[in-house]
């Protein structure tokens, strides 16, 4: 008697957690990836700017300041649509660093598609080999970093990102990172 009813319950209770693991799975904001970085310092870094004047820069021009580290490229249609996201988050939050970090791709492009589309930019990193890129964890373009002052990833966003959900994450957290 007891085998009969364990037997009856059990597709039940299968079914019941695969209706949680899909509720779940339907629920997750598929912009935000989970990043074992989120909470650690920037990795280290040396890489030249992508300017008219070129120099050598590292992680330390993500410190002292809080800061925006959007990785792009001028293959990716998705980047074109955040420039003017970014622009406009540089004209609300003046204070912010905003750093672009151009992931495999050509310096001569990236600065044509700057004149192109705008540069929110206060410095562009040459990442055209990728590393850069690979030791942030970047899955592709556009992804996009809030960093604060000690260099510390707070949160990663993955894909579009709205000026609004920028706005959200950096508001309440202004004073933390000055």
């Amino acid at each position: 008697m007891m085998k009969i009813k364990i037997i009856h319950i059990f597709p039940s209770l299968v079914f019941l957690i695969v209706v949680v693991f899909l509720w779940r799975g339907l629920s997750i904001n598929p912009h935000v990836i989970p990043s074992p970085f989120i909470g650690k310092l920037v990795p280290v870094f040396k890489a030249k700017t992508i300017s008219t004047q070129v120099k050598t820069i590292d992680q330390r021009i993500l410190m002292g300041h809080l800061s925006i580290l959007h990785v792009f490229a001028t293959w990716c249609k998705t980047c074109i649509v955040e420039q003017t996201v970014l622009m406009d988050l540089h004209r609300e939050f003046p204070h912010i660093k905003m750093i672009g970090l151009s992931f495999k791709d050509q310096p001569n492009a990236v600065l044509a598609w700057l004149q192109r589309y705008h540069n929110p930019y206060d410095e562009v990193i040459d990442d055209s080999s990728g590393r850069i890129g690979i030791d942030l964890g970047v899955y592709g373009t556009p992804e996009t970093f809030l960093i604060d002052r000690h260099g510390i990833i707070r949160n990663k966003w993955v894909g579009t990102v709205s000026a609004d959900e920028l706005s959200k994450a950096i508001k309440p957290r202004q004073s933390f990172f000055e």
